[in-house]
């Protein structure tokens, strides 16, 4: 059964005291029990939904950015937040003019947006703390089309 090809696998693949297997509980036992007997490493990365990766290639950090992410743990408040690039649209999620939405830019190594005022057609450029910001839902979204990619009807069809 599977327990067999998990035990063949890890042998043809670890060598004891050199490699090292991740595992992301919950996960199937077996893994990490196979490992352990081949005498390899057992990473549990608890709460690990996916590796990122191009197509077959695991897509890796440079060496500095794990360096850097390492030492700033213990020094700086840390946490996930969405992925925001410049030009982007934003909506403001916390503190003043929550639900306002504009595009993202960079200014003196601070972030505002750029939130257009559609009746006097102007616009305001807001400076905001990046971590009161969040994506702004593509404007198809707000008429309940399904924006997702996939297979099958989920939403309206727009």
């Amino acid at each position: 059964g599977s327990d067999e090809l998990i035990d063949l696998l890890i042998r043809a693949y670890c060598r004891a005291g050199q490699d090292a297997v991740i595992i992301c509980p919950p996960t199937f036992g077996m893994y990490g029990v196979a490992a352990r007997i081949q005498g390899a490493r057992v990473l549990e990365v608890p709460g690990v939904w996916s590796l990122v990766s191009f197509g077959r290639s695991l897509a890796s950090l440079p060496d500095f950015e794990i360096a850097a992410l390492r030492s700033g743990v213990g020094q700086r408040k840390i946490e996930p937040h969405p992925y925001l690039v410049v030009g982007e649209r934003v909506r403001i999620k916390a503190g003043a003019m929550l639900g306002m939405e504009g595009v993202l830019v960079r200014e003196k190594n601070r972030s505002r947006i750029v939130i257009a005022i559609e009746a006097i057609r102007q616009s305001v450029a807001v400076e905001v703390d990046a971590v009161d910001l969040e994506p702004a839902p593509s404007p198809r979204a707000k008429f309940g089309c399904d924006t997702t990619r996939r297979p099958g009807p989920v939403g309206r069809n727009c």
